[in-house]
């Protein structure tokens, strides 16, 4: 193979490499549209228990036991906890993982110079010696840095997604406890 193959080669591999990165930009977008709607339906639930408490607890003796009323104040209380978990779980899904790429990954990162900050900005004192290594690396390098850039934000977009799937699952959960609550209301009636 010569060798302007195999630099257009690492060239058309750069662009891939580039586009899977711009792709998970988006995924990343989504998601976190995603957990905004989440967020969204926890407070509209969140709305509705208000409204459901203040109806119900504005009338004395509206429970006719001991029982009912028991039974109805643990469903809502499950249901606003499972609710502020859920919105936990949303907002962390929207702001992503804590703890930095590097701790979560360790050594299974690369260097991902010139398309990771961190990296870039711990690797270079300005931007002359910035912009002076990337016209001397070579597309190999260039390649190598995209990948390890690739490999992270497809692991944190996983965990970011994983996290998003728990506030959902705590949502519904917390909607069927509001709909016990409101069913022990209504076998009152």
């Amino acid at each position: 193979m010569s060798e302007d193959t195999s630099n257009n080669s690492n060239i058309n591999r750069l662009e891939l490499a580039l586009w899977l990165i711009d792709r998970h930009d988006k995924l990343r977008e989504i998601t976190a549209n995603r957990a905004a709607m989440v967020l969204s339906a926890d407070a509209l639930l969140l709305t509705g228990i208000i409204f459901i408490l203040d109806r119900i607890l504005s009338v004395e003796n509206y429970f006719p036991n001991l029982f009912t009323r028991i039974l109805f104040l643990l469903s809502i209380g499950i249901t606003i906890l499972l609710i502020v978990l859920s919105i936990l779980f949303a907002i962390s899904g929207i702001t992503g993982p804590r703890k930095s790429s590097r701790l979560i990954l360790g050594s299974r990162v690369k260097e991902r110079l010139f398309f990771n900050a961190r990296d870039t900005l711990e690797h270079f004192d300005n931007s002359s010696s910035l912009e002076e290594s990337f016209i001397i690396s070579s597309k190999e390098e260039q390649l190598s840095y995209a990948l390890g850039e690739l490999y992270t934000i497809q692991y944190l977009y996983l965990l970011r997604y994983q996290i998003l799937r728990k506030a959902i699952l705590l949502f519904l959960i917390s909607f069927f406890t509001l709909v016990l609550a409101i069913s022990s209301i209504l076998i009152i009636l």
